[in-house]
C-alpha cells in the first residue's frame, strides 16, 4: 500500500513539474530575464554643457526633470520659447526605442527642428539621467507623464504629435489611450510585444497572450479603436522589426492613416537617409492634425 502511494505521488509530481517550469519561464513570470532582452539602456553621468549640446544638436535645449511614478525623469526641450508655447506651435513628443538614450537621437531632433517644430525628448526610467528600472508598465507611465509635462508647459494636447520610434510606438499608442494627442508618427514599430517576441524567439509561441507581461503593448489592437491621425513609417530592409508589422498597424487602424514603406531603409536610418520622403509624410500628418 505504501509503495502504491509513493508511485502515485511520483506520477503526480512528474505531471506537475513540467507545468510548473512552463509557468515559471513564461514572459509574465520571468520578467528579469525578459527585461534584459527587451531593454538596452545607456546612461551618462552629468548634465551636458552648452558646447556639447551645440556639437550634438546645433542648439542649446532646456534640460528638464519631471516626475513619473516614483522616478525623476530627464528630458530635453527644444523650443523657440521655453516659457510658454504660442497657441499655433506644434510640439513633437519623442518616445524613443529600447536602447541608448536621448543623446543618440540628435539626427531625429535636428530633422524635426528643421521642419519648424518644437521637440520634447526624454529618457525612460533607467535610461540616460532618468531614475529607476524600465519595464513594460513603467515605460507607459513615463510616456503619459511626459505628455502631461508638456500640457503643464502650456502646450495644447491637440498640438502634440507623439513620435514613436521602435519600442516607442508601443508607448505612443498606449499613451494615446488615456490622453488626446493631435496625431502620431509611428516609426519602425512592432504590432504587438507578443508578435515581435515570437518573431525573435519562435519558441515563445508556446505561451498564450495571458502569460505575457501586462500591459500587452498591443498597438494593433489599440489602433482598431479610436485614435488620432497616424503616419506609419517603416524600412522594408529593417532587420530588427520586419515591415509586415507596419502593414499590420496600418490595416488595424480605423481612422485617418497613411503608410510609408521605404524600400531601401533599415531600422534607424529613415530620418538620416530618407529625409525627403519622411518630410512629405510629416507634412501630410501636420495637415491632418485633430
Amino acid at each position: 500500500m505504501q509503495i502504491a502511494k509513493v508511485l502515485r505521488l511520483s506520477a503526480l509530481c512528474a505531471a506537475l513539474v513540467p507545468g510548473a517550469i512552463y509557468l515559471a519561464l513564461s514572459p509574465r513570470n520571468c520578467l528579469p530575464i525578459y527585461r534584459n532582452l527587451l531593454f538596452h539602456p545607456s546612461t551618462f553621468e552629468n548634465d551636458l554643457g552648452d558646447q556639447q549640446f551645440l556639437e550634438l544638436f546645433g542648439e542649446i535645449p532646456e534640460q528638464v526633470y519631471f516626475s513619473s511614478g516614483l522616478n525623476l525623469l530627464h528630458g530635453l526641450y527644444f523650443s523657440d520659447n521655453f516659457t510658454c508655447e504660442p497657441a499655433g506651435v506644434v510640439t513633437v513628443l519623442v518616445n524613443h526605442g529600447n536602447s541608448g538614450n536621448i543623446l543618440d537621437r540628435c539626427n531625429l531632433v535636428k530633422w524635426l527642428r528643421k521642419n519648424k517644430l518644437s521637440v520634447f525628448i526624454y529618457d525612460y526610467a533607467g535610461f540616460g539621467l532618468s531614475e529607476g528600472v524600465p519595464d513594460t508598465t513603467s515605460i507607459v507611465t513615463d510616456g503619459v507623464s511626459a505628455f502631461d509635462f508638456l500640457v503643464t508647459r502650456g502646450v495644447s494636447p491637440n498640438r502634440i504629435i507623439l513620435y514613436g520610434e521602435s519600442l516607442g510606438v508601443a508607448v505612443s499608442t498606449a499613451a494615446a489611450l488615456v490622453r488626446k494627442p493631435g496625431a502620431m508618427l509611428l516609426q519602425s514599430g512592432f504590432s504587438s510585444l507578443r508578435q515581435i517576441a515570437i518573431d525573435t524567439f519562435p519558441l515563445l509561441s508556446i505561451y498564450p497572450p495571458e502569460l505575457f507581461p501586462s500591459p500587452p503593448l498591443d498597438s494593433a489592437a489599440i489602433l482598431s479603436g479610436n485614435h488620432p491621425p497616424i503616419l506609419v513609417a517603416h524600412g522594408m530592409k529593417d532587420p530588427t522589426v520586419h515591415y509586415s508589422h507596419a502593414q499590420r498597424l496600418f490595416d488595424a487602424a480605423s481612422r485617418k492613416k497613411k503608410l510609408l514603406l521605404l524600400p531601401d531603409a533599415v531600422h534607424n536610418d529613415l530620418v538620416t537617409n530618407f529625409s525627403d520622403e519622411m518630410t512629405q509624410g510629416l507634412f501630410w500628418l501636420l495637415s491632418h492634425l485633430n
